[in-house]
């Protein structure tokens, strides 16, 4: 690291943060350095605090997925699949779970969705 940076080292779940004061060594302080609106992790090689983005999966065709970060998947097995669910670190946001039910239909060539289970804390008064 250069003289003035300041970062984070893998593994310390962004609880210490780092400065680099250009010797040898680094000062470190100990805190809660990402906000609400941030998560703790890598993104485009760089660990630390990052913005959350909004983010859409979406299951479509004979039950190939994609999920929130772009990756496809097929599931064409006939079992229950997690779609999404909170992080449990997340403790400023309603805890939540959506599983996908696939089964083989009556005259049907590959499986189908036949259930969605929705669980949540949060009340879905109005829907």
């Amino acid at each position: 690291y250069l003289k003035g940076e300041t970062f984070f080292l893998e593994g310390e779940n962004c609880l210490k943060k780092y400065h680099c004061d250009g010797s040898i060594s680094a000062l470190e302080t100990e805190g809660s350095f990402c906000g609400p609106d941030q998560f703790c992790g890598t993104q485009k090689g760089v660990y630390g605090c990052h913005t959350l983005a909004d983010g859409v999966c979406q299951i479509s065709g004979f039950l190939h997925y994609t999920t929130f970060d772009g990756r496809p998947y097929s599931f064409q097995g006939t079992s229950m699949y997690v779609l999404v669910e909170l992080c449990p670190m997340s403790k400023l946001l309603p805890s939540f779970r959506v599983e996908v039910k696939n089964e083989k239909m009556p005259n049907r060539l590959f499986p189908e969705i036949s259930m969605v289970l929705v669980l949540s804390t949060l009340s879905l008064a109005g829907f």
